[in-house]
């Protein structure tokens, strides 16, 4: 456990640079997923996987130490909204603009974890 943390810390600052490597985006999951089956342990762990459109905001936010991204749901807000809920989607979100759907499903298929597509 306090190695996964401590790699998903490391990896979540990444030294104060915006971009990350694919093989830090996969880390950094492996670290996170890691995580919440040790914390959930002996409950249903289920990883939803929702499509976005992603994009910078144009306003400068120069205090902020994180690299910034906004998103829109996929097929729409309410859609995507609905079946996140009604999948059991949590509060805890981690965005990659590196990695594909397929990507994140056959890790999951390799983990053997339950997952749903939103789209």
């Amino acid at each position: 456990m306090v190695m996964a943390l401590s790699k998903l810390f490391r990896i979540s600052l990444n030294k104060g640079k915006d971009l990350i490597t694919l093989e830090k985006e996969i880390e950094h999951l492996q670290s996170y997923l890691t995580i919440q089956q040790m914390r959930y342990r002996g409950t249903h762990y289920k990883l939803l996987i929702n499509e976005v459109s992603a994009f910078e905001p144009k306003v400068p936010a120069p205090n902020l130490p994180v690299a910034r991204v906004l998103w829109t749901v996929k097929p729409n807000f309410q859609d995507g909204v609905k079946a996140w809920s009604e999948n059991g989607g949590g509060h805890h979100t981690v965005v990659s603009l590196n990695l594909t759907t397929d990507q994140i499903v056959t890790y999951a298929k390799l983990v053997n974890l339950e997952y749903v597509v939103i789209k």
